[in-house]
């Protein structure tokens, strides 16, 4: 009965986005990141991310830590700005250039080395001229909490073929640190590789966090842990006066 009483809840949280996206033409809550640094080739799908609108201002958000996965040249730090040719956010239907192209990176930081403890710190803020064809995203007014339903849109390397925008909703049974530690059910954690740096939303829509790792929890239990807002708050605070 009580699995029963979860696949409801998440079915139900899981119905306004899913109206949105039921169209023949989905909302574009997430993109997949197409990135190119000087002297290399372009790395299509390295991860994913979406559009920010916060006090007026637009900003293309990703996940630091999808650079751990980058082909080239061993990169020293995230500071990467010199370098980086291009961060593109594409329609993950189209194969074609970019809908977005991020602007100047904000928060890089020649001190912060390129190792796994930038999941300690995975935001990556940008930038941004206009939206294209994503849908902003605004922050929620409020961090989540546990028993909250959340839903996490985009789509990760084992549905690329077909993803136009898949929803992963679940609900939070601990909070460790910034991170959401959630119960996705029966869904295989090893099939979201490449939502990283997609949003996570509560059920009116709004960003509660960003896809970022894979956690356990007291039990030893490995749970989807997305990070919530409060890094990325802390960012818009500082940037969003310059």
């Amino acid at each position: 009965m009580k699995f029963r009483t979860l696949a409801l809840s998440l079915i139900a949280a899981a119905m306004p986005l899913l109206a949105q996206a039921s169209t023949s033409v989905p909302v574009l809550f997430a993109g997949v990141s197409d990135v190119q640094f000087s002297g290399g080739s372009e790395q299509r799908f390295l991860g994913s991310g979406f559009v920010l609108e916060h006090q007026g201002r637009l900003y293309g958000v990703t996940a630091k830590h999808v650079l751990l996965m980058h082909k080239g040249a061993p990169l020293a730090n995230t500071d990467i700005q010199s370098s980086l040719q291009h961060w593109r956010l594409r329609d993950p239907r189209s194969q074609e250039v970019g809908t977005v192209k991020f602007g100047r990176l904000l928060n890089g930081d020649p001190a912060e080395a390129m190792t796994e403890k930038v999941l300690e710190h995975d935001y990556f803020l940008f930038e941004l001229a206009d939206a294209g064809g994503f849908k902003p995203l605004r922050l929620a007014a409020q961090e989540p909490k546990i028993g909250d339903v959340l839903q996490a849109v985009g789509c990760s390397y084992a549905t690329q073929k077909t993803c136009a925008q898949d929803i992963y909703a679940g609900s939070v049974v601990g909070i460790q640190g910034d991170s959401l530690l959630m119960d996705l059910g029966t869904q295989p954690l090893r099939q979201l590789f490449g939502l990283s740096g997609s949003p996570l939303l509560n059920q009116a829509g709004e960003l509660v966090g960003m896809v970022s790792n894979i956690l356990p929890d007291a039990s030893g239990k490995m749970r989807f842990a997305p990070m919530d807002t409060r890094q990325l708050r802390e960012l818009l605070t500082t940037y969003g006066k310059r």
